[in-house]
C-alpha cells in the first residue's frame, strides 16, 4: 500500500479527489508495457470519483462545496486492475472520502469502489 496526497475538486454535481499526475503516468506505462498495446488516459485526468452527478445529484445540499481544493491524504494498491471492457485501475482507501460523503446524506461509497482509472484500450468490444 501506498500513499499520496490530492485535492478535492468540485465540478457542477461532482466531487474528484486529483491523483498526482506522477502516478497515473507510472502505472499506464506498466501497463502497457504488460499488454503491448497502446491506452487511452482516462478525459479528465487521473482521479478518484467521490460523488458521480450521473447518479446521485447532491449539489443543492447546504454543505456542498464546502471542502473544495482541501488536500486528502488516500492510499492506493499498487496492483493494477482489469476488467473485460479493457479499463485499468488502482484500488484507493481513503477514510475522508467517506466522511465527506456522509456529510451530504450519502452512503459512504459510491456506486463504484473508490479507484482511479489509468488508462482504457479504445475499440474493445
Amino acid at each position: 500500500m501506498y500513499s499520496a496526497y490530492g485535492r478535492l475538486q468540485y465540478n457542477d454535481n461532482w466531487i474528484i479527489l486529483t491523483i498526482p499526475k506522477s502516478i497515473g503516468i507510472y502505472y499506464k506505462w506498466w501497463v502497457e508495457k504488460f499488454t503491448g498495446k497502446k491506452t487511452s488516459s482516462p478525459l479528465h485526468g487521473f482521479h478518484c470519483t467521490v460523488v458521480a452527478g450521473k447518479y446521485q445529484d447532491v449539489s443543492r445540499h447546504p454543505l456542498w462545496g464546502i471542502h473544495n481544493n482541501e488536500k486528502v491524504l488516500f492510499y492506493y494498491d499498487s496492483r493494477i486492475l482489469t476488467n473485460d471492457e479493457g479499463y485499468f485501475w488502482l484500488s484507493i482507501f481513503c477514510h475522508r472520502l467517506a466522511e465527506v460523503r456522509r456529510g451530504l446524506s450519502l452512503t459512504d461509497t459510491p456506486k463504484y469502489p473508490y479507484h482511479c482509472t489509468i488508462s482504457y484500450l479504445e475499440n474493445v468490444k
